[in-house]
């Protein structure tokens, strides 16, 4: 395997780590990490959250081993996205209220 084939089959396996536990309340991301012996998969857990071992994160995926990160992180997308639209139309609202009143 190349080093392109090997990136190429990380970020696919990094996709399905997404495909899997994105709806989870305690997943906070995944991604592709360096590591003494290579590059392996990452995948980071909110520790305020109880992980579903329903479902139990893999040690390995693909053949590439998997590290879970204990990492407070960001907030998820969809509290990402409220709160870019909240600053957004506060934003216009400044504008709105430092236009000049005589034009």
């Amino acid at each position: 395997m190349t080093d392109r084939d090997e990136i190429e089959a990380l970020r696919q396996a990094k996709e399905e780590l997404v495909e899997r536990f994105g709806d989870r309340p305690w997943f906070r991301g995944a991604g592709i990490a360096p590591s003494e012996s290579g590059l392996v998969l990452r995948v980071n857990v909110d520790p305020d959250v109880e992980v579903d071992d329903a479902v139990p994160v893999p040690e390995r995926l693909r053949g590439f081993p998997v590290e879970v990160i204990h990492i407070k992180g960001y907030a998820p997308r969809q509290e990402e996205e409220t709160a870019r639209r909240q600053l957004s139309a506060a934003a216009e609202v400044e504008e709105e209220s430092t236009d000049d009143p005589l034009e």
